[in-house]
């Protein structure tokens, strides 16, 4: 009978405070072409160990489970303070279709990710 209580506990913290951290585009499972532009945005409420209080920080495309052990696939961007709130990336062409996500990395064991979208092929 406790498990079930402690782990709902356990989910109810974690989702505060990752909630400190919110990606704004790419949105939630949306489909986006190679080669056009992306505008990828964050909103960081500063509240935590987060995109705010680093003095540099990363835009990692990944793909895989978005779990610790995410896979890398490209370096999109890197930013040193002060930082922006929305950076324009032009998909690469030949990038393959499929399932992404992007982590906010300055290397430490905090790095937010955004929630799972797509790239499709270029449109003909």
């Amino acid at each position: 009978m406790r498990f079930p209580v402690i782990l709902t506990a356990l989910v109810s913290t974690l989702g505060f405070a990752l909630a400190d951290f919110e990606t704004i585009t790419p949105t939630p499972n949306g489909r986006y072409v190679s080669g056009q532009t992306l505008k990828i945005s964050w909103k960081d409420n500063g509240d935590g160990k987060l995109i705010n209080d680093r003095t540099t920080f990363s835009i990692r495309l990944s793909n895989g489970p978005r779990v610790r052990l995410w896979h890398p696939v490209l370096e999109i961007a890197n930013f040193t303070k002060p930082f922006p709130s929305s950076y324009n990336w032009k998909i690469p062409k030949n990038l393959k279709a499929d399932r992404y996500f992007l982590v906010y990395t300055d290397n430490t064991r905090t790095q937010p990710k955004s929630d799972y979208f797509f790239v499709d092929g270029p449109k003909h």
